[in-house]
């Protein structure tokens, strides 16, 4: 058995003949530099594999490995490095005889001894992970993330629970809101109409007022000129003078009740709508202030008369009479609540 100073020495040469591979790539043993006919460039394959061996082992703490597995490591070490050594001096002043078989006897060894270099260098690089591996820690750290997640699913759920509810609890509200609202916000339909009826009435008044003042302005020139000629006329010039100018009186006459007329319609629909609008806009102050469904439904049902029923306005003459409130119905709603 080996002494403690025996397997120090011996684990301080593994040591430096790893540093010494450490610092070997493969894409430099390729040796691009000798040409395509001699370079190495089909053994980096080998040359890699063989690397990553024992890079792995360089990484580990090699304390508790036994003097013999020590020896043999570093065996296959120094025939690996002395190897890559080799390949780095090849040359063909060298190997003048015979460059090619001997290049190819290298990546040969390169490719067989990765067997046996794994068989010594696997088992340790294994064991050194496994020492350098709390798995107990690993597998208590393992619950413990498995814990959190499961706490913080847990807690995710009922939040998500209680924004679904919330949000139930937003989209009713929303819906009541809109149930509400949505017989008083068609009242902007009807607010345009009135508006563009005004407008459109406008006009018709100017119109009404300018030819009715022409109308009295030209009947009075009119009337004073044939006063100021009836003296010296005989009576079958004075029909035939008044005649012509009866005629424009009765024109513009005509016209300024025309426009007067169409102002009114005008001016009717615009009340009309102005109206409709009014009992649209209230109807939800009303709806809410009923107490059941019932009294909401009589309040609807008037607001609805109050739509489509014809209205008095008193600019067109001969208005039908409008329907009279439906009291009744609103009492019976009522009493069959209170019932």
């Amino acid at each position: 058995m080996a002494t403690a100073e025996q397997e120090t020495k011996a684990r301080n040469e593994l040591q430096t003949v790893l540093g010494e591979l450490a610092k070997w790539k493969a894409s430099a043993l390729a040796r691009k530099e000798l040409g395509s006919d001699l370079s190495f460039e089909s053994g980096v394959v080998y040359f890699s594999r063989l690397l990553r061996l024992f890079h792995a082992l360089d990484d580990a703490d090699l304390s508790d490995l036994p003097y013999p597995k020590i020896a043999s490591i570093t065996a296959v070490a120094n025939q690996t490095r002395d190897l890559f050594l080799n390949i780095a001096g090849f040359s063909v002043s060298k190997y003048a005889n015979n460059p090619i078989s001997q290049r190819d006897s290298f990546i040969n060894q390169a490719r067989d001894s990765y067997d046996s270099v794994f068989e010594y260098v696997a088992p340790a690089v294994a064991f050194t992970i496994r020492k350098g591996t709390d798995f107990e820690k690993l597998e208590e750290q393992a619950k413990e993330v498995v814990g959190r997640i499961e706490a913080s699913a847990e807690e995710n759920e009922k939040t998500l629970k209680a924004a679904r509810e919330n949000a139930e609890l937003v989209v009713q509200e929303v819906r009541r809101i809109a149930q509400e609202a949505g017989v008083s916000q068609h009242a902007i339909h009807f607010k345009d109409e009135a508006d563009r009826q005004e407008e459109s009435a406008k006009p018709w008044l100017y119109s009404t007022i300018g030819i009715a003042a022409f109308t009295v302005g030209a009947g009075s020139l009119l009337l004073l000129r044939y006063l100021w000629v009836v003296p010296t006329l005989t009576p079958s010039q004075s029909v035939q003078v008044a005649i012509p100018k009866i005629f424009v009186f009765s024109v513009l006459l005509s016209a300024t009740v025309w426009a007067g007329r169409t102002y009114r319609a005008f001016r009717h629909n615009a009340v009309v709508n102005r109206h409709r609008q009014n009992a649209l806009a209230t109807f939800q102050a009303f709806a809410k202030a009923a107490s059941d469904d019932e009294t909401k439904n009589a309040v609807l049902l008037q607001a609805t008369q109050c739509i489509f029923s014809p209205q008095q306005t008193g600019y067109i003459s001969g208005e039908p009479e409008g329907a009279p409130p439906q009291v009744l119905e609103i009492v019976r709603s009522l009493g069959k609540s209170g019932g």
